[in-house]
C-alpha cells in the first residue's frame, strides 16, 4: 500500500492465494529491482545514510585522482585486508540484530493467533450456550470492538496513515483520535446509539480512551460482565468456560503489551547503528586501491545500501509488534 512519508514503514496485507503466487512469481527478483528506488528501505537510507556515503567516496576519489598528483602527498586509502576482517564482525552483528527482532515479530503474530482464536471460541460458545439473544448480542459486538481498542491501545493514531502527529499531548491531536476511535466504534455500535440496548457499552469505551485509560481491558470488562449476568440461565460450567477464553485474551493482551514496552537492549541497537555507520565511512578509503577512481563511488554506493539496508529491515521488523495490530485487525473483527 502507499505511503505517505518515505520514513513509512510498508503496510502489509493479509496474504490470499494470489498475494502468495505472485510472492513467489518467478519474475520476483526483476520487479523488486525495479522497484527499488521507490522500496521504503532505499526510500528510509537515502538522507542521510546514502548521501554520506555519496560524499566520502566523492572526497576521496577527487583528493587521491585529482589533488594527489599536483601535490605530490600521500594517496588516502585503508589496507583491505585488515579492513576485511572487520567486515565479518560486522556483517555478524547486522545479522544477530536482525534475527533477534525477527523473533519478537514471531511472538507477536503468535499472539495475535491466540487472540484470534479466543475470539472464535468465545463467540461460538455464545452461540451455544446463552439462550439471551441480547447477551449474545452484546458478546459479538464487544468481540468486535476489542480489536478496534486494542489497535488505539498499542498505536497512538489507531493506524491512520493520514493523521499527521507533531505533537500528540496536545488537545487538538487528542480530539481528532478519539474522533477516529468513536468512528470506528459507531460501524460496530450504529444500532444502538440513542437508547439501544448496548449503548451504555459504547459510551464507557469512548469515556475510558477519551480519559486516557486502557480501552482494551475495558472491553474485557464488559464481556465478563455480560457473562457474570448470564449465571443462572446457563450452566455454570459453561459460564467458567467462557470466562476462560476471556482470560486467554487478558493474557495474550498483556504478552502484546510485554512487546511493545521492551524493545531490544537500547545500548545494543546504538552500538550497532554506530558501528555500522563508522564501517560504511570508512569504506570508500577500503575500496579505492582495488575499485580506482571510477568504480569506487557505485560500489561504495550499492555495499553501503546493501549493509545498512539489513539493520534498517531489523529496526522495522523491531516496530512490527506495534504496528501488527493493523494488518490484522480486519481477520479478528
Amino acid at each position: 500500500m502507499a505511503r505517505l512519508e518515505r520514513s513509512d514503514p510498508t503496510r502489509e496485507l493479509n496474504f490470499n492465494p494470489i498475494h502468495w503466487r505472485k510472492h513467489r512469481s518467478p519474475f520476483r527478483k526483476w520487479v523488486h529491482v525495479y522497484n527499488t528506488l521507490s522500496s521504503s528501505v532505499f526510500q528510509r537510507l537515502l538522507f542521510p545514510e546514502l548521501f554520506l556515503s555519496v560524499l566520502v567516496s566523492t572526497a576521496v576519489t577527487y583528493y587521491n585522482h585529482f589533488i594527489l598528483p599536483m601535490t605530490g602527498g600521500v594517496a588516502t586509502y585503508v589496507d583491505m585486508e585488515g579492513y576485511a576482517a572487520a567486515t565479518t564482525a560486522i556483517e555478524l552483528l547486522a545479522a544477530y540484530c536482525l534475527t533477534s527482532n525477527y523473533r519478537r515479530y514471531e511472538q507477536c503474530r503468535l499472539y495475535w493467533a491466540e487472540t484470534l482464536s479466543s475470539s472464535r471460541c468465545l463467540a461460538m460458545n455464545a452461540m451455544m450456550w446463552m439462550r439471551c439473544k441480547s447477551q449474545q448480542k452484546r458478546i459479538f459486538k464487544l468481540l468486535k470492538a476489542y480489536p478496534v481498542c486494542f489497535n488505539f491501545h498499542v498505536n497512538h493514531k489507531g493506524g491512520h496513515y493520514d493523521l499527521h502527529v507533531t505533537d500528540e499531548n496536545s488537545d487538538g491531536i487528542k480530539d481528532r483520535i478519539q474522533a477516529e476511535f468513536q468512528a470506528e466504534l459507531l460501524d460496530i455500535y450504529a444500532d444502538e446509539i440513542n437508547g439501544g440496548d448496548h449503548d451504555d457499552d459504547f459510551r464507557r469505551l469512548c469515556a475510558v480512551k477519551y480519559k486516557g485509560g486502557n480501552a482494551s481491558l475495558e472491553a474485557l470488562t464488559l464481556m465478563r460482565e455480560t457473562v457474570a449476568a448470564s449465571i443462572g440461565s446457563v450452566d455454570g460450567m459453561f459460564i467458567r468456560e467462557m470466562d476462560r477464553q476471556i482470560q486467554r485474551l487478558n493474557a495474550s493482551l498483556g504478552s502484546s503489551e510485554r512487546l511493545l514496552l521492551t524493545p531490544l537492549p537500547i545500548m545494543f541497537t546504538r552500538h550497532t547503528s554506530r558501528v555500522l555507520l563508522v564501517w560504511c565511512c570508512v569504506l570508500p578509503f577500503a575500496m579505492y586501491p582495488s575499485m580506482g577512481p571510477y568504480l569506487t563511488l557505485p560500489a561504495s554506493f550499492l555495499t553501503t545500501y546493501a549493509v545498512l539496508g539489513i539493520e534498517d529491515v531489523a529496526a522495522q521488523i523491531e516496530v512490527r509488534p506495534v504496528l501488527l495490530s493493523i494488518c490484522t485487525i480486519t481477520s479478528l473483527a
